[in-house]
């Protein structure tokens, strides 16, 4: 029997570690890839083999050239794309300009690009039973202006926004007007701020079937970004929803959604077609992928009220914060399960100093904050690279 091949994109994320560590324990041969030194991901899957690869927004054609030449190495390779540089994939795929060995496991280019969309997304999700806020596209400072009267809480927000960038709260005309000339992240959106209970999803899907789903509360995050702890949430509504939006679609990929419970129902918050940290929360997940055509397996799931987080994150938030907040850092280090345990400090000090050094580089040379600094070569917006 011949041994599965999988090439495993965006490394940089730790929740990508994890995926490629689990293939590997459970007997698939892995490489990983990133054109960023993946500093901290390699501290979670140190037996994984990495290969540094040209940036896809500077040289998107050396970046394809190096993916396709790997995959001649090793025939009948899957890759799978962990974050934003999926939906790029998902063009050259599309276009035939992927090698033909490759199998992207990674939703489809004519899919993909709607449910990125925090607009298109919103009748999705309303056909498989959400809620969703009122949205509407504003072209212009007239446009907010006479809009944003009518809305009791509005945001402002990029289409294709992420990681919190292009997402503004301040409903101030004088910084919406600075704002609405841009159009690096698609049309601007107003909406109706959701107030509730906010919980994520991860799932991992074959052919229109759940294999692995992870609900989750985000317990901790800076301002807008991306969370640094988790915990695992039983929800048989947004299980079932996640399943039946699964099946309309026929997915085979990773899909996570944000959603919001309200007064009213579940709600859209946004859709994510691609991995996201409720991964972190699935153990043996590498296995059920290698097991997919079994169609009788149950659905992977992480333990209800299990806690993992990464504990330097809850340090270095509480080391400027009160006596308060700093007990309560004390009692969730406590209660949870540290995504790098078992790592040094020295090691672990190390890597994110270079982790810190790839964010320097990217604020510098795309001119970007650094809560998108991280993703700022592989986000959505540079996917029009042909």
């Amino acid at each position: 029997m011949n041994t599965p091949q999988f090439l495993i994109s965006g490394f940089r994320f730790p929740f990508a570690a994890w995926l490629a560590r689990s293939l590997q324990a459970a007997g698939a041969q892995v490489t990983a890839l990133d054109s960023n030194r993946a500093a901290l991901s390699k501290l979670i899957a140190p037996a994984v083999p990495f290969v540094r690869l040209p940036c896809l927004r500077a040289h998107p054609g050396r970046f394809l050239d190096a993916v396709n030449r790997l995959a001649k190495n090793a025939p009948a390779t899957r890759l799978i794309p962990m974050f934003e540089e999926s939906f790029w994939l998902a063009r050259q795929h599309a276009l035939g300009r992927l090698d033909p060995s490759i199998a992207l496991f990674a939703l489809p280019d004519a899919l993909i690009t709607r449910l990125h969309s925090k607009f298109d997304v919103l009748a999705l999700a309303q056909a498989a039973g959400l809620i969703a806020p009122r949205t509407e596209i504003v072209n212009n400072v007239a446009d907010w202006r006479r809009l944003s009267v009518d809305y009791r809480a509005p945001l402002l927000k990029q289409e294709f926004s992420s990681f919190g960038h292009g997402v503004f709260l301040d409903p101030r005309i004088p910084l919406i007007e600075a704002q609405l000339p841009r159009r690096d992240g698609g049309r601007w959106l107003i909406q109706e701020r959701l107030s509730g209970r906010e919980v994520c999803t991860y799932n991992l899907a074959h052919n229109g079937k759940l294999l692995a789903h992870a609900c989750y509360l985000p317990r901790h995050r800076w301002k807008q970004s991306a969370a640094f702890g988790f915990e695992a949430l039983h929800h048989p509504d947004v299980e079932a929803f996640c399943r039946r939006f699964i099946a309309q679609h026929a997915l085979s990929g990773q899909i996570s959604f944000d959603l919001m419970e309200t007064p009213d129902g579940l709600a859209i918050v946004e859709c994510n077609p691609r991995a996201t940290n409720g991964l972190l929360l699935l153990d043996n997940v590498g296995a059920r992928l290698l097991n997919a055509q079994d169609t009788d397996a149950p659905v992977l799931l992480p333990t209800d009220g299990d806690i993992r987080s990464f504990h330097c994150m809850l340090r270095s938030k509480a080391r400027f914060a009160g006596a308060v907040q700093r007990a309560e850092t004390a009692h969730e280090i406590a209660r949870s399960s540290d995504l790098f345990a078992g790592v040094s400090a020295p090691r672990l000090t190390a890597a994110m100093s270079l982790h810190m050094l790839d964010i320097t580089q990217n604020m510098l040379r795309w001119h970007v904050p650094a809560r998108f600094a991280s993703v700022a070569d592989i986000s959505w917006q540079y996917r029009e690279a042909q």
